[in-house]
């Protein structure tokens, strides 16, 4: 192995090994774990979103309403599939409404 400009450097055969170990490695965990994988599988998918602020027709608004309640599609009320399990907002402008949504529902006007 050789050094360039500080940075650690490995030739394509080292990498290539290392590389076929990690993956073996994640397969290996992967099938050992296969009961917590099932838990999962079993309830609903959690997401989590992150956003700079989230007020009335905003971006993050327009976008999380969707995951937040159940919407209209096609004039059928469609539930969203998944479980917001955690937001994360950055900004409180005025018209905030992140913490007057209460556990995770939006507060449409």
């Amino acid at each position: 192995m050789n050094d360039r400009r500080g940075l650690r450097w490995i030739d394509r055969r080292a990498f290539l090994r290392r590389g076929g170990r990690g993956l073996a490695g994640a397969a290996l965990l992967s099938a050992w774990g296969g009961g917590v994988s099932a838990r999962f599988e079993a309830g609903r998918p959690q997401v989590a979103a992150v956003v700079t602020e989230f007020t009335y027709r905003s971006h993050a608004h327009v976008i999380l309403e969707n995951f937040l309640n159940p919407y209209l599609f096609n004039g059928r009320r469609t539930d969203p599939g998944v479980e917001v399990v955690s937001l994360y907002v950055d900004q409180f402008p005025a018209r905030d409404m992140a913490r007057a949504g209460g556990r995770g529902k939006s507060q449409s006007r």
